[in-house]
């Protein structure tokens, strides 16, 4: 049997020891269940990154966040965001992961995003762009 797993980290796991945790847990229930053949293999564990709240790009998205009549609010963003792999080698990049819809539901068969939301979101990316341009 073959096992490919995909991991999110959250901000206390350790992409270096976690594979290791969850294969060991994996062989035991697998031995357990009487699957002497499972292979193995992890992919995805990079560490989360928490972005600074102080940075003129987050300052110019919660201005223009609340000019949309918005309220914003910081999201801790796992292993769903791209800024997870190239924040690393960007060390001194500000990041912001921002758009429509509920978190919650991202990647999941109930995602799904209101017009008239994603319209007002594109109105909130045009007044960040246009405050940082000043």
């Amino acid at each position: 049997m073959t096992l490919a797993v995909g991991l999110r980290l959250g901000p206390d796991d350790d992409p270096e020891t976690l594979p290791g945790e969850l294969q060991a847990f994996l062989t035991d229930w697998a031995l357990q269940e009487g699957i002497t053949d499972l292979q193995l293999s992890f992919a995805g564990a990079e560490r989360t990154h928490k972005a600074a709240k102080t940075t003129p790009l987050v300052r110019a998205f919660l201005s223009s966040i609340r000019a949309a009549q918005g309220t914003p609010r910081f999201v801790l963003k796992t292993g769903t965001s791209d800024m997870n792999v190239v924040a690393p080698g960007w060390p001194a990049t500000s990041f912001v992961a921002y758009g429509p819809g509920d978190s919650n539901l991202d990647h999941t068969p109930d995602e799904h995003i209101d017009l008239t939301e994603y319209a007002r979101a594109i109105g909130v990316l045009v007044g960040v762009l246009e405050r940082l341009m000043v």
